[in-house]
């Protein structure tokens, strides 16, 4: 029979800062002298809220995150995404310029 050995985790950022500053202060602070009672970093989770309802950016960042190995996958997402904003100017660029030309300082 063969011993298989542990998966080693690596460690991030987040956690060694927590394991050097956090958690030296926090038995510092409350007098912890068991290792057990002390907190831990177990799991960090980033809510992105509804993934209908995200901003574009925030989508986009996604989609970069996601398809990083293609970039022409997320310029073609960047394009689809910018194509309503274009439109909706390009239909009322008469109102726009006209708001941004009466509501000049006179003087």
């Amino acid at each position: 029979m063969t011993a298989t050995a542990a998966p080693t985790r690596i460690k991030t950022a987040l956690q060694e800062k927590f394991e050097k500053e956090v958690l030296p202060k926090v038995k510092e602070k409350f007098g912890i002298t068991n290792p057990m009672a002390l907190p831990r970093l177990e799991k960090v989770v980033i809510n992105t809220g509804n993934a209908e309802s995200r901003v574009l950016t925030l989508a986009l960042s996604v989609l970069g995150g996601r398809a990083a190995d293609s970039p022409n996958l997320v310029l073609a997402g960047a394009s689809i995404a910018i194509l309503p904003p274009l439109f909706i100017y390009i239909l009322g660029q008469r109102f726009f310029v006209e708001s941004s030309t009466s509501s000049g300082v006179k003087g």
